[in-house]
């Protein structure tokens, strides 16, 4: 079979391999070598060399590519990952990916059948779907290798690409530890990058891990021997304390230090804002609190639920009782969301989102000059005494979210058969508490449905509600 490859890679063409011996001062002092190149994703990925990124599947590695290249695209700054080049062409080599989900992803239709707003990508960022069925088909690893690059050289040329992200290297293994299939294109990708000088990110799929452990090199299993051929190798992988999170880790680089390591990785939330599909920066923190203890991944519901009866004054052992946790891990979570949120100190002027604050604003209407309650105990000490019950009058309780139906769960806050009133017994106002924190978690997973998958969800739709009512004996008729 014969194959259509560029000039670089003509069989017949052999280039000489060395440049010539000079004294080290000689190469040191070369004006023409840029001392320190531009940054395209802040300490993980500078210009001029070869990254890999490395995830398990649906961690979020083409999300996190995507968002990379349309910041490079744009020249955007933005803490952590600030890239300082200007405007550059960037040709994304879709591999994963069709139309269809690209288009779910980055686009938004209020209706079915109304106008879709789609997000508004630079007029420097390209995209090249490629078969990968079709590229290995009758064709040795060396054959598909050419093919390839050869591909990838011409798109580069006709866009006038300077950056390529190539989504994903593991598309085109012939077997599940088809380590050999990938070298050869390795190899031609890092000759394209030398002689065009081109800076390449190449995503990688590596096997799923336990959740209790950290990600480190020897999870790249047969893909070793491929990072060993590139500049720096960095991973996204999935938090095991809250389902919705994410977390990056610079495992290695030749070119610079590692700063994001195992104690101060970059945290990250899924976050569908309007018709981008991205994540959000919500600070750093030691890997081996993002690990998983064994325990069920606790969701944003949960967590604000937690915070909202201890801003009601239960004690940690109240709190556990009701969401059938243990002490530690209530009085663990309270910790980390309750009075985290302070920048990592060498990042002062980072402007992060205070994880904690909306989370708390989250389970109750709380404005910023409210002072915080009293520190909570500590999660083994004993429960305080009970005070008196207070009255509670029916309050405004607003729901800090705007989707379609919220008015609803706002009406049912404010429903006064949830007010505790005086000589009530403790019983019943624990369980009238107990409805409004589910509601106000409710509330949560309902604005998460929508803002990532466009799903309305009424109030009668929840489980754990209509569990509670339907145990209980309440109906959704007796409500607001």
């Amino acid at each position: 079979m014969s194959i259509h490859m560029d000039a670089p890679f003509l069989e017949n063409e052999v280039e000489p391999a060395a440049e010539g011996v000079r004294l080290f001062r000689e190469w040191i002092a070369d004006d023409t070598a840029e001392a320190d190149p531009k940054e395209l994703a802040g300490h993980l990925w500078r210009e001029g060399e070869i990254a890999l990124l490395v995830g398990e599947p649906g961690a979020g590695k083409s999300i996190l590519a995507v968002e990379i290249a349309d910041r490079i695209s744009q020249s955007y700054e933005g803490k952590p990952l600030d890239c300082t080049v200007e405007p550059t062409n960037v040709l994304y080599v879709d591999l994963e990916m069709d139309a269809r989900q690209l288009r779910r992803r980055y686009s938004y239709e209020l209706d079915p059948g109304e106008t879709r707003e789609d997000y508004e990508f630079t007029e420097r960022l390209y995209r090249l779907p490629v078969n990968p069925l079709k590229m290995i088909a009758r064709r040795t690893p060396e054959e598909t290798a050419a093919a390839f690059v050869t591909e990838i050289s011409k798109a580069a040329r006709e866009c006038e690409a300077r950056v390529i992200v190539i989504d994903s290297i593991t598309a085109l293994k012939r077997s599940y530890y088809g380590t050999t299939d990938l070298l050869p294109i390795i190899r031609r990708i890092r000759h394209l990058a030398q002689r065009r000088g081109l800076s390449i990110l190449m995503l990688a799929t590596i096997p799923g891990r336990e959740a209790d452990r950290a990600v480190s090199l020897r999870d790249l299993g047969g893909l070793r021997l491929a990072a060993s051929c590139v500049d720096t190798v960095f991973a996204i992988a999935k938090s095991g304390v809250v389902a919705n999170e994410r977390y990056i880790k610079h495992l290695t680089s030749r070119n610079s230090q590692v700063v994001y390591d195992a104690n101060s990785v970059l945290r990250y939330e899924l976050n569908l804002s309007g018709n981008f599909l991205g994540l959000e920066f919500k600070g750093f923190d030691c890997e081996s609190c993002l690990l998983s203890s064994g325990q069920k991944v606790h969701t944003d519901g949960e967590i604000a639920e937690i915070i909202s009866l201890r801003r009601e004054g239960r004690t940690i052992r109240d709190i556990a009782l009701e969401v059938g946790r243990s002490k530690t891990t209530v009085g663990r979570l309270l910790q980390r969301y309750y009075c985290s949120g302070e920048p990592h100190p060498d990042e002062d002027d980072t402007e992060a989102p205070n994880f904690a604050e909306i989370l708390i604003r989250a389970a109750e209407d709380l404005t910023p000059e409210e002072p915080a309650t009293e520190p909570f105990e500590d999660a083994t000490q004993e429960p305080r005494a009970d005070s008196e019950e207070t009255i509670e009058t029916p309050e405004e309780r607003l729901i800090p979210y705007e989707f379609p139906g919220c008015e609803e769960y706002e009406k049912a806050l404010r429903d006064p058969r949830l007010v505790v009133e005086k000589g009530m017994k403790r019983k019943d106002a624990k369980l009238l508490r107990r409805e409004r924190s589910i509601i106000e978690a409710a509330a949560t997973t309902a604005n998460r449905s929508y803002k990532e998958k466009g799903l309305k969800m009424r109030l009668k739709d929840h489980p754990r509600l209509t569990a509670f009512r339907t145990d209980h004996g309440i109906g959704f008729e007796d409500s607001g």
